[in-house]
């Protein structure tokens, strides 16, 4: 059967906050952000500025229907940055008027045949060239053949040049419905040459997500303790990396009742040297991971988290009771849309002591 050209109106969104998305609000207002990163500084808001880098790189997924089958057509298309403008939002799936960026193109995807039912489109954007390919699959599979292979997409987290661009990946979640139906659901798709006059013009307008979680620490020694007890080095240790899925990411999972095989990330800024005097009692830093459940929590994000106390110095040989383990646990409920914002606040009120079971806080 020959394939047609089927034109897409595409324009695509991302948040111009920096402030997570909540179950219940999709969208958070924000100062104007302007070009070439966006930046935000919400009263809140971690730090002084948070600053993002403007996607690079799509990944398009049509999932359509001609009346008796279905058909699955990608393609990857660069992206301009100059070509991201700030815009109010006017998508009838988050609140009217929240700022965003927009991006809008015409795409052409061959389609086998002139007859269309039904299509839904999948869209992932990043920064860096994150490679989609179907979970579980040797050699890649980067071509999906079903719906259930592009919900599968995931990309390796395993490189550090991905891990510090999470915060730069976003997606259409597959189970995000308007008016019960997937929000990426594309308009006006349906034509069947037979009896109608002529297609009109289809297209999809799709806010996309973050697939990383906010993970937002704060810590606080009280104050008739701090000449007996100071921070030294605070990290957050065994985050999850490799296979990160794409439209699903609420469901990562590891089978280990604990996951040991991640990366860290360093929240104080004493290394080698002597602690930072301006964390050593109290600060707050933020990063961004992939959240997964585990065996021993299945609804839940378990972030492990380890602190240094009471010394001049890092050093990494230090014996593991030199240093004390918390876990912060997150609901992470089935069927949740938008990945989790987690706040972690740390407060010191006793000299810490070790514990070979990590505390709960």
């Amino acid at each position: 059967m020959e394939s047609e050209p089927f034109e897409l109106e595409l324009q695509l969104a991302i948040s111009a906050s920096a402030l997570p998305v909540q179950q219940n609000a999709p969208a958070t207002p924000v100062k104007e952000c302007m070009a070439p990163m966006r930046e935000s500084d919400n009263p809140g808001d971690p730090g002084d500025t948070e600053t993002f880098g403007f996607p690079d790189h799509a990944y398009l997924y049509l999932v359509w229907n001609d009346g008796s089958d279905t058909h699955i057509v990608s393609q990857s298309l660069p992206l301009a940055e100059g070509n991201w403008v700030p815009g109010d939002n006017e998508l009838i799936y988050v609140s009217k008027g929240d700022p965003v960026y927009l991006y809008k193109q015409k795409v052409i995807f061959l389609l086998e045949g002139q007859t269309r039912n039904w299509a839904r489109l999948y869209v992932a954007v990043s920064k860096e060239d994150i490679a989609p390919y179907v979970k579980g699959s040797d050699p890649k599979k980067t071509s999906p053949t079903s719906e259930t292979d592009v919900q599968n997409l995931v990309f390796d987290n395993n490189t550090t040049t991905i891990q510090s661009n999470l915060q730069n990946i976003y997606s259409t979640p597959y189970n995000y419905e308007v008016d019960s139906k997937y929000y990426g659901t594309v308009a006006n798709f349906a034509y069947d040459p037979s009896s109608d006059t002529g297609p009109r013009v289809a297209y999809a307008n799709l806010l996309l997500y973050h697939v990383a979680a906010k993970v937002d620490v704060m810590w606080n020694v009280k104050t008739d303790l701090q000449s007996t007890m100071k921070v030294s080095y605070l990290e957050a240790e065994n985050l999850y990396d490799g296979d990160c899925l794409l439209f699903r990411p609420n469901e990562n999972e590891v089978t280990a009742a604990k996951y040991t095989s991640g990366y860290s990330e360093v929240l104080t800024q004493g290394t080698s040297l002597a602690p930072n005097i301006g964390t050593q009692w109290n600060g707050r830093e933020y990063f961004y991971t992939i959240p997964y459940k585990n065996n021993a929590s299945p609804k839940k994000f378990p972030l492990q988290l380890r602190m240094l106390k009471n010394t001049d110095y890092y050093d990494a040989e230090r014996a593991n009771a030199d240093y004390y383990h918390m876990v912060k646990s997150t609901d992470m409920p089935s069927g949740a849309i938008f990945v989790p914002w987690v706040r972690c606040q740390i407060n010191i009120n006793k000299v810490l002591e070790y514990s070979a079971t990590p505390v709960e806080f």
